[in-house]
């Protein structure tokens, strides 16, 4: 998975970029450089954010109810 389609993907689950960070374990400032184009992810980043959202999909872990 890429990274635009991990932003996708969050939107349409509902998570803020804070809330797939803390289940991701990724840095939200780092997300938010990878966001604005300013650095590119790691592909262990992109599993672990991949990784979180599969979890949020299947209803494993519950997003905190704040707009994306």
């Amino acid at each position: 998975m890429m990274f635009p389609e991990i932003e996708a993907e969050r939107k349409k689950l509902g998570l803020t970029a804070r809330s797939l960070c803390a289940l991701a374990g990724v840095d939200p400032a780092a997300y938010s450089q990878f966001r604005n184009g300013k650095r590119d992810p790691r592909q262990s980043t992109l599993q672990r954010l991949a990784q979180a959202l599969d979890l949020c999909g299947s209803g494993d872990a519950v997003p905190n109810g704040e707009g994306a």
